[in-house]
């Protein structure tokens, strides 16, 4: 699995710098982050 850092927020799209190359990804929630029914509206973080 490839480890990353969020730099921006955009809606439900993020940007993310992968660690090992600092290549940026455009990136949606899915999977676990998605079906935990939290209230919060942005359960990601920048930095």
């Amino acid at each position: 699995m490839k480890k990353g850092l969020i730099i921006k927020s955009t809606g439900s799209w993020y940007q993310v710098q992968e660690i090992a190359t600092n290549t940026i990804y455009e990136a949606r929630i899915r999977g676990k982050f998605k079906l935990l029914k939290t209230r919060l509206t942005n359960p990601l973080a920048v930095g």
